[in-house]
């Protein structure tokens, strides 16, 4: 079964596969027992943060890895082809680096002032400094990409086979936010915000009909969030 970089218009009748559920159901289970494996092997709220995130890389790398042979499996195309990972002209680099730096903008100005049941659990493990590196690392420099492929990529397709736009867009966007919530803890209102930037990133996803774009608006999201955030410490040292 294949598939053109073109096979998502946008003002014309969407088509459906829905065989696609199968695909994310296998997906599914594959996340899950890779998670429940992990979680049994090394309990990620008992290890150092330094430890935590390259085995997250890892897990990132199996399900990224199992999902682009399934597809190369099943449909017959390279997986790059299906998550149309590919460049376009839609959107300038100007203004992809632009939205991603406002949305973090926006989310720090948001973020103090809603309820807030105390530090997150993430927030309790970064301590140390060697830990907020490696964390801000792995998040300008690899979580995007993965986070992109999975979820913009990979999700986002499977969904707009089922249910066309109208299911992609926010499913995509509830299954992101949904990932983040255990590092947030019972925060709920943090959560409604990655929601609003997962939000955010599908639509250029679906707009652009590539994941190319919404990869670097997300890395320029979290650059400017870890930046912001060291600024943020620095000063709060320099006034005591």
């Amino acid at each position: 079964m294949s598939h053109s970089f073109n096979s998502e218009p946008h003002k014309v009748a969407e088509r459906r596969n829905l065989w696609a559920v199968v695909d994310l159901f296998v997906f599914g289970l594959f996340a899950m027992a890779m998670l429940a494996m992990l979680i049994t092997l090394t309990p990620l709220d008992k290890i150092p943060v330094i430890y935590a995130i390259p085995l997250q890389a890892l897990f990132n790398v199996a399900v990224v890895g199992f999902t682009a042979g399934w597809i190369r499996l099943t449909r017959g195309i390279p997986f790059t082809e299906y998550i149309h990972f590919f460049r376009t002209n839609t959107f300038s680099m100007r203004s992809m680096i632009i939205l991603g730096l406002a949305s973090a903008l926006s989310v720090l100005f948001i973020a103090p002032l809603l309820p807030s049941n105390g530090p997150s659990p993430l927030e309790k493990q970064l301590t140390t400094r060697s830990a907020i590196l490696m964390f801000a690392v792995f998040g300008v420099a690899v979580a995007p990409l993965f986070e992109e492929v999975i979820f913009r990529g990979f999700l986002f397709k499977v969904l707009w086979e089922i249910g066309g736009s109208k299911l992609a867009v926010p499913g995509s966007a509830v299954l992101f936010a949904g990932t983040h919530a255990p590092q947030l803890g019972e925060n709920w209102y943090a959560v409604l915000l990655i929601f609003l930037v997962g939000l955010i990133l599908a639509v250029v996803r679906q707009r652009s009909n590539s994941v190319i774009p919404s990869f670097i608006i997300h890395t320029s999201y979290n650059a400017a969030i870890f930046v912001l955030f060291a600024l943020g410490t620095l000063l709060q040292k320099s006034t005591r």
